[in-house]
């Protein structure tokens, strides 16, 4: 067999021995991210009540984190009044105020970070041993392993890359801001209604949806070429995990130059799709960080109106 018609394609995956390979699956971010998002939650929640147990805990921390991160960020202003005053004993009494928040703020945070850890570790094992007991029912696994993947590329890496990845950034850092975003969008949306109005809120709702379209439109082409390396990353592991396995029969073979060839032409796919991942990567990662970073100066523009242009009316 010749090697070009081998060559790995960006539109077919690699085909390998015994086995029938599906077209490469689309992948995009969109509504049916949440439908799928949704569709998981039986299997992460399987052990219910110890599941929810952890997640209340994790977002109780994640509220008191918030609160005492709040009261410390005013303290600082305290400090100076109080030094230049030259008044010792408000100096002293703000000192112990201060040293116990942090203390309270530290303490509320590992509390958090290890609970969150606690649930990732319990949202993980729920879903591996979900997904074992439908892997190795009728011999599903050999059915996806050597007969017909069914579009499902290196199960082996979905079971144990992807779940662990999946599950890790869903309980450390989706569900605490999820869950809280509306409480936080709320408190602060009123304390820009007290000081800058209703044009504040404006001003704010109107940055962050520019935000959301720019980002929206720079996730679009990101999603596959993410989805596109995993599975490339997959393929060389695995081409390399059967050199492995075959290499007492790959050696009384004298096939050291297929293989050779072959190891090499899987890593120059996942290195060019790499390259174009990384390409992408850096407008989305430029425009997330502006929003993130110029909301400082947002929170100085917003009293542009009551300061400047209402103070003539």
């Amino acid at each position: 067999m010749e090697v070009d018609s081998l060559l790995i394609t960006e539109n077919h995956s690699p085909i390998k021995m015994g086995k029938l390979r599906q077209i490469e699956s689309k992948f995009s971010f969109g509504i049916n991210v949440f439908y799928n998002l949704f569709r998981l939650f039986p299997l992460i929640f399987s052990d219910f009540w110890k599941t929810i147990a952890l997640t209340v805990i994790t977002i109780a921390a994640a509220v008191g984190n918030e609160i005492i991160n709040y009261k410390t960020g005013v303290i600082p202003g305290k400090f100076y009044v109080a030094l230049i005053e030259r008044n010792e004993k408000e100096f002293w009494k703000i000192f112990w105020i201060c040293s116990g928040c942090y203390i309270g703020l530290c303490l509320v945070m590992s509390i958090m970070n290890f609970f969150s850890w606690l649930l990732y570790i319990q949202q993980r094992k729920n879903l591996v041993e979900t997904l074992h007991c439908l892997y190795f029912n009728r011999n599903t696994y050999y059915k996806l392993n050597a007969i017909d993947d069914q579009g499902i590329d290196n199960p082996d890496q979905r079971i144990t890359q992807d779940v662990d990845k999946f599950t890790k950034l869903f309980a450390t850092n989706i569900i605490p801001t999820v869950l809280l975003s509306p409480f936080i969008i709320t408190y602060y949306s009123i304390k820009v209604w007290q000081t800058a109005g209703g044009w504040g809120v404006g001003l704010i709702v109107a940055y962050f949806l520019i935000g959301v379209i720019i980002n929206r439109l720079l996730i679009g082409p990101l999603t596959p070429w993410a989805a596109r390396v995993e599975k490339a990353e997959g393929d060389f592991r695995y081409k390399h995990v059967s050199v492995r396995t075959n290499a007492e029969e790959s050696a009384f073979a004298q096939a050291s130059g297929f293989e050779h060839v072959f190891s090499d032409l899987s890593f120059a796919v996942l290195l060019r799709r790499l390259w174009i991942f990384v390409c992408w990567k850096f407008p989305s990662q430029f425009f997330q960080s502006f929003f993130d970073y110029y909301g400082g100066c947002m929170s100085y523009i917003l009293q542009l109106f009551p300061l400047f242009c209402f103070s003539y009316v």
